[in-house]
C-alpha cells in the first residue's frame, strides 16, 4: 500500500503488509537518487511503535539503512516521509515552470531486513550403540549415550531404554534393535543387541616364558584378542594384575602401544592396577592388539613356582558401554635358584668347577647325577654353568 503518487507534496507514505507477524531487524530506504528527490526524514511506524529518521540524503547513493536497537515484531511496518513537510523539495530550475522545479518524494525501494531466527540447540541424532550378550541373558545398556545436536556438537546424555523382556534372548534370535528416551526430545535412541550362543567377547591375556633365573628381570607381555565381528572398538580397560611379592617385585612397563595412555598403581605389594586409553577415534581396539609390557624382578629363592594372574578385566566403549573382559593369565613360572656351592661344602672353589667340569655337555634328564652341575637350572651343563661358578671362585 501507498499514498497517491500524483500527490507528492503530502507527506507521501509506503506500507507493507505481512501475512502473518515477522520479526524485523532494520529496513532500507532506498532514495530515489538526486537532491531534488531527497527525502530529509521520516517516520517508520509498525504495531505498538514508530521511530524518527533523521539524516536521510542522497549524498551520491541510494542505500539508507536502519536497524533497530532491539528487532521488532509487527504484522506491517510503515514509512512516512516528512510528516512535517520539512523538506519542500524545490530547486531553482529556469526551465521548469515558474522557475522552481518540484522534487519528487518518494522511495525507490522499501527493504526489510528479518531478523534471524533464534537459534535453539536441539538434539538431531545419536550415535549408535551395539552390545553383546548370549541366549537367555538380559544384557545390561549404558545409562548415557552420546547425542548430536543441530550445531554439530556432541555430548552424552542420560537415556532410559525401553525393557528387553526374555523372549528377546532365546536361543534362535540373533539380534534386536531397542530403543531409548531421552528427556527433552523425541528423536529415539538406539542400541542393537547381539545374541550369541556363546560368550565370544574380548579376552585380557598375559603370557610370558616358563621359567626365570632368580635375580633376573621377567617381562610378562599383555595383550587383549578381539572377537572376529567386533563392531564398537575398546577405548579404555582396567585391569588388574595379581602375582607373589615373595617371588617377584614388580619394577614397570614398557613397549606402550603408540596411540595409548597407560597409568598405574602399584603401591600395594602383590597388585598392579593398570588404566589403558586409547587416545583419539583412530586408536580404538578393534581387533587383537599387544598392549604393553609388565617388568617383574624374580626374587633369589629356592626352586619355586609362582604365577602372575589377570585378576580382573573391565573395558569400555566409545559410547561408554562398560563389560567385563574373559582373561587369561600365567599360570605358572619357575623361578630357579642359581647354587654356585655344586658338592655342598659350604665354599665355592675349584672342586665345584671340577664337577662341572666332569659333566660338562651332559643333559640332565639323560644323567640325574648331574643335576648339582646344572647351576642355571637349564637342563644342560655348559658353558654358563662354568662362567657363573669360575667367576664366583675367582671373586672369593
Amino acid at each position: 500500500m501507498a499514498s497517491d503518487p500524483e500527490d507528492n507534496t503530502k507527506a507521501p507514505w509506503i506500507k507493507l503488509n505481512f501475512d502473518e507477524p515477522v520479526t524485523i531487524a532494520g529496513v532500507n530506504l532506498v532514495d530515489r537518487g538526486h537532491l531534488v528527490n531527497q527525502i530529509g526524514e521520516g517516520v517508520l511506524e509498525w504495531e505498538g511503535g514508530s521511530l524518527l529518521v533523521e539524516g536521510i540524503r542522497w549524498e551520491g547513493q541510494p542505500d539508507n539503512i536502519v536497524m533497530f536497537e532491539e528487532p521488532v515484531t509487527t504484522s506491517w511496518i510503515k514509512f512516512i516521509i516528512d510528516p512535517e513537510n520539512k523538506y519542500p523539495n524545490a530547486i531553482p530550475n529556469p526551465e521548469a515552470p515558474g522557475g522552481i522545479e518540484q522534487g519528487e518524494l518518494g522511495l525507490a525501494e522499501f527493504e526489510v531486513f528479518l531478523a534471524p531466527e533464534e537459534f535453539v540447540k536441539r538434539i538431531v541424532d545419536f550415535k549408535k550403540v551395539s552390545v553383546d550378550t548370549v541366549v537367555v541373558k538380559i544384557p545390561e545398556l549404558p545409562a548415557r549415550v552420546y547425542a548430536v545436536y543441530n550445531d554439530g556438537t556432541v555430548e552424552m546424555v542420560s537415556v532410559v531404554w525401553d525393557t528387553i523382556t526374555e523372549d528377546m534372548v532365546e536361543e534362535g534370535r540373533t539380534f534386536f534393535i531397542v530403543n531409548g528416551t531421552v528427556e527433552g526430545t523425541d528423536v529415539k535412541a538406539s542400541a542393537t543387541v547381539r545374541v550369541n550362543l556363546e560368550d565370544a567377547g574380548p579376552v585380557v591375556i598375559l603370557t610370558g616364558e616358563d621359567t626365570v633365573k632368580a635375580g633376573d628381570t621377567y617381562t610378562a607381555t599383555l595383550s587383549i584378542d578381539m572377537p572376529g565381528d567386533t563392531v564398537n572398538a575398546i577405548y579404555a580397560q582396567d585391569i588388574t594384575i595379581t602375582y607373589d611379592p615373595d617371588v617377584f617385585e614388580f619394577t614397570g612397563i614398557e613397549n606402550v602401544k603408540e596411540g595409548l595412555k597407560v597409568y598405574l598403581d602399584s603401591d600395594t605389594a602383590g597388585t598392579v592396577r593398570i588404566l589403558v586409553v586409547s587416545l583419539g577415534e583412530e586408536n580404538g581396539i578393534i581387533e587383537d592388539t599387544r598392549l604393553l609390557e609388565l617388568l617383574f624382578t624374580a626374587k633369589d629363592v629356592q626352586l619355586t613356582e609362582s604365577a602372575i594372574l589377570v585378576k580382573e578385566a573391565v573395558l569400555a566403549d566409545g559410547n561408554g558401554y562398560e563389560r567385563e573382559a574373559g582373561t587369561s593369565s600365567i599360570d605358572k613360572v619357575v623361578v630357579v635358584s642359581i647354587n654356585e656351592d655344586v658338592n655342598g661344602d659350604g665354599r665355592i672353589s675349584i672342586e665345584d668347577l671340577a664337577i662341572i667340569g666332569y659333566y660338562y655337555g651332559v643333559e640332565v634328564v639323560q644323567n640325574p647325577g648331574a643335576a648339582a652341575a646344572d647351576v642355571n637350572r637349564d637342563g644342560v651343563v655348559g658353558l654358563e654353568d662354568l662362567v657363573v661358578v669360575a667367576v664366583k671362585v675367582l671373586r672369593e
